[in-house]
């Protein structure tokens, strides 16, 4: 029974559903590894006759599991509910109602699924290719219509005002320049990390997050907390989405505020290519309607794969304090558990820091280039022929892309520097039980210098391009930008308002 136990406990279980990997796949590598290690799953703690917390409240989802396979069949409440007063039940619970029902949600609506799963019905299996490729087609007709009605979301330059032959006066936006680099390359990259998103999801990643979530769910749940003890993380995961929503909101807005500022929405404006091909009211309108509906794709998955590597890095957080509370409150019956605790962390960092990661790099290659970019353009600002109303407007307009542009760059950067401290302080525990030897003075000494000497030895960090990321990097750039900043401004290299 304790090796069935394992699946069941899954949320994807719960609801009538078998987990299903790819061979190949990174999750079912790292599935099969912790599967032959036996690091701390539930089955291995029930055989072993350990783990205090755990233990006990898996028996008791045993014993409500072995009611069930006797009664009617019910529904995924009816098995929450008869599990009400049951820690790991609740954790169960609280990660699939809060984290993953959400999490899948967004999934869906980008495609990012697998595209056959069991229990699915058939007639899904089309749909769900149907809306890859209509993703597919937005991200490609976007990039066109951004090329022709010369619409850059990470830059922009007023219209330039003449007199035609009629003595009236017309706004011409010219596109010629620098096509290839502005606008073909980035779009390609954003199309590139869409199907490598989908490459991800339809081979396992979903399921990673399930089994990472739900293990921090169930390790705060037994720490003697109660049920309250996966709120803060909840609140955290919650705040996320909400902030991503958000970022998608006003990037539309900004992006409305551009073509303001540019005059594209006027009649006397118009898009000129060459001498002979022109856009006038009406084409333009369309073009920019058809780029502003599109932009707000692109929008979704810049903050789809970002807020997957934050949600994935938060948990780990959670999960590494979880274990190195553990380690101070002396909860282990030996030091095997913790090791195997740590070992199996190792694993989750591996996936966050391979594939995962690189996705993210592209999408951060991606926005470092728009910031970088829109930081050049409030500079130039204070060169355009423009009255004071537009000039305030395009100023406002550039310093929401700045902060828009690198404040997605730098949250990647953020957790995974929050990831590597709590592994520091992990990897601390070694030395805090020297410190501590009332509380393991039953623990054999060769035990604990094992212990201290795996701690000192285990390469704990989060990655990003490759290179291992500190939190001093963080306050490093923070300081270096500040300083450089000021630098510029006082010395007029670099101005884009007088009073700065």
């Amino acid at each position: 029974m304790a090796t069935e136990l394992v699946p069941l406990l899954g949320a994807e279980r719960a609801r009538g559903m078998s987990f299903r990997y790819n061979s190949s796949s990174d999750t079912a590598k790292f599935v099969a590894e912790e599967e032959t290690v036996g690091s701390i799953n539930m089955a291995a703690k029930l055989e072993d006759g350990r783990g205090l917390g755990e233990s006990q409240a898996t028996s008791s989802v045993e014993e409500s599991l072995r009611h069930r396979s006797t009664s009617s069949p019910a529904s995924t409440d009816d098995f929450f509910r008869v599990e009400d007063n049951d820690p790991v039940a609740q954790a169960l619970q609280q990660c699939e109602k809060w984290v993953l029902r959400p999490y899948r949600l967004v999934l869906r609506i980008l495609g990012w699924t697998p595209f056959t799963r069991d229990g699915d019905p058939k007639w899904l299996i089309p749909v769900r290719i149907l809306l890859v490729v209509m993703w597919t087609l937005v991200i490609i007709a976007t990039s066109l219509t951004q090329i022709l009605s010369c619409f850059p979301r990470d830059r922009f330059t007023p219209a330039k005002a003449f007199l035609n032959s009629k003595n009236e006066t017309v706004r011409e936006i010219v596109c010629t320049e620098h096509v290839i680099s502005s606008f073909v390359f980035f779009d390609l990259l954003l199309l590139v990390t869409y199907w490598f998103g989908l490459y991800l999801f339809s081979r396992g990643e979903t399921e990673y997050l399930s089994n990472l979530a739900e293990k921090v769910f169930i390790k705060q749940s037994t720490q003697g907390k109660g049920k309250t003890s996966n709120w803060p993380m909840i609140a955290t995961i919650l705040a996320f989405l909400v902030v991503a929503l958000l970022w998608i909101l006003v990037s539309f807005a900004v992006r409305l505020m551009t073509a303001r500022t540019v005059r594209m929405f006027e009649p006397e404006t118009i898009i000129r290519w060459n001498s002979d091909t022109t856009f006038e009211h009406g084409g333009k309108l369309l073009l920019i309607i058809l780029s502003l509906i599109g932009f707000f794709t692109f929008d979704m998955v810049y903050v789809a794969a970002v807020m997957n590597y934050a949600a994935q890095s938060e948990m780990l957080v959670y999960l590494l304090k979880s274990v190195r509370g553990l380690v101070e409150q002396k909860q282990y019956n030996d030091v095997d558990e913790a090791i195997k605790d740590i070992m199996e962390i190792r694993k989750y960092l591996r996936v966050l820091n391979g594939k995962t990661a690189a996705a993210t790099a592209l999408i951060l290659y991606n926005l470092g280039s728009a910031g970088v970019l829109a930081i050049v353009t409030l500079d130039k600002i204070s060169t355009f022929n423009m009255g004071y109303f537009d000039k305030t407007l395009a100023t406002v307009t550039a310093g929401l892309n700045v902060l828009l542009w690198m404040g997605l760059v730098c949250f990647p950067f953020i957790q995974a520097a929050r990831v590597t401290d709590a592994c520091e302080k992990l990897k601390e525990t070694g030395t805090l039980i020297r410190t501590r030897p009332l509380q393991y003075s039953h623990t054999p000494q060769l035990d604990l210098d094992s212990f201290v000497s795996f701690t000192q030895a285990v390469k704990l960090r989060a990655t990003m391009f490759g290179i291992p990321v500190y939190p001093w990097m963080a306050y490093f750039v923070l300081v270096a930008f500040t300083f450089t900043m000021l630098v510029l401004l006082q010395t007029n290299i670099y101005s884009f308002s007088y009073y700065l």
